[in-house]
């Protein structure tokens, strides 16, 4: 089974989240490159030392809540997929509550269109994810990943990580 095929099989807009350097920014490079046409919205560069996936992800760095949501604005439109890695990096610099519900909003709103979205969430060093309650409120599945297992509702999906690529479900 693709991991894209395990993590969307619960829903439209799913979380994935875990500790620093558990593999979320990996897998949700490897599901962009099952689902495409695909928009990986990135704060930060982790991507850029991945391998470059295909020219059927569009890739767009951004720094702040409003950014993200003028990239999904003006970038959507025939996509089949929205990745954003990770989604609460500038809710837990900004602290704007309303804007960051606006987005998780926007992100429900293109997911009941049809159109998957992808959420990485990061966690802080008291192992909490900023933002838990908007992940799970809007959320169709929160998922954990540990490394090398996806886990979440009750199921799993071992995963192995490699330079190019993500093998799952083992």
């Amino acid at each position: 089974m693709k991991i894209s095929e395990f993590l969307f099989s619960r829903g439209n807009l799913i979380s994935i989240y875990g500790r620093s350097g558990s593999g979320k920014t990996s897998l949700s490079l490897q599901v962009a490159s099952e689902v495409y046409p695909s928009l990986f919205i990135a704060e930060g560069n982790d991507y850029m030392k991945k391998p470059v996936l295909s020219h059927k992800t569009r890739f767009v760095e951004v720094s702040s809540v409003f950014e993200i949501a003028k990239a999904i604005v003006q970038g959507v439109s025939g996509m089949k997929l929205v990745v954003i890695d990770p989604v609460n990096r500038s809710y837990r610099r900004e602290r704007n509550y309303i804007d960051f519900m606006k987005l998780m909003t926007l992100l429900s709103s293109i997911s009941l269109s049809g159109t998957k979205v992808l959420l990485s969430w990061e966690m802080t060093w008291k192992n909490q994810v900023s933002g838990e309650k908007f992940m799970r409120k809007t959320s169709d599945d929160v998922v954990l990943t540990t490394g090398t297992s996806l886990i979440g509702n009750l199921r799993e999906c071992r995963f192995r990580i490699y330079r190019d690529k993500v093998v799952g479900c083992l």
